[in-house]
């Protein structure tokens, strides 16, 4: 796949607590051409969105301490209510994509993780993007 030249300064950060699920991520990124940044725990997650900017946050929604669902209620409210959250999940529970939503995700994507529903997802949710969307 080429890289396109619109995802090149696209900064993201991906949570998950499964270190294998972060490596295909990454890669997935990579592959994109974009920038990210890995956090490996809500709380974690939260402590790089205070320090740094981001485009578009893929954030897994069964975590140990603080849920995604959690911490996307903590980031909503206290610290941004524009930067555009993507659930990423196994999860088959009847009702889970309403709750993405209810907490103020603005995407939803079922594992295992496909390159192309990333590459989508990213055009779709970040507004500088969305003028340039392509055939994806």
């Amino acid at each position: 796949m080429e890289k396109d030249k619109a995802l090149k300064k696209i900064k993201i950060l991906a949570v998950d607590d499964v270190i294998a699920n972060c490596e295909v991520i990454s890669a997935y990124i990579d592959v994109l051409g974009c920038q990210c940044d890995l956090a490996n725990s809500g709380m974690e997650a939260i402590k790089k969105i205070k320090e740094n900017n981001y485009d578009i946050c893929f954030m897994d929604l069964l975590m140990p301490e603080m849920s995604g669902l959690e911490t996307t209620r903590f980031i909503r409210k206290e610290l941004s209510k524009d930067l555009p959250i993507v659930a990423l999940t196994a999860s088959t529970e009847r009702g889970v994509k309403e709750k993405c939503f209810d907490v103020g995700m603005n995407d939803f994507i079922n594992k295992p993780i496909e390159l192309m529903k990333m590459k989508e997802a990213i055009y779709n949710n970040i507004p500088k993007l969305k003028a340039k969307t392509k055939n994806i």
